[in-house]
């Protein structure tokens, strides 16, 4: 795969990851997630909002997911 495609599959496997344990109660462990998910693809807007979901409580998260 190329550098870029690599890159979008990467940020895309990292964000799911987040939710994953964000739903599993982890906010520290999905922000993390999260964060790691924009070094790959900066460009991923759900990843910016999902992220800051995480400070709103599982939830909320859950409610807007």
């Amino acid at each position: 795969l190329a550098d870029r495609e690599h890159d979008r599959l990467s940020a895309f496997n990292r964000a799911a990851l987040g939710t994953v344990k964000m739903l599993n109660g982890k906010p520290a462990e999905a922000r993390a997630e999260y964060r790691a998910s924009l070094s790959h693809d900066p460009r991923r807007w759900k990843t910016y909002a999902r992220h800051a979901l995480t400070f709103a409580g599982k939830t909320a998260f859950r409610r807007l997911l």
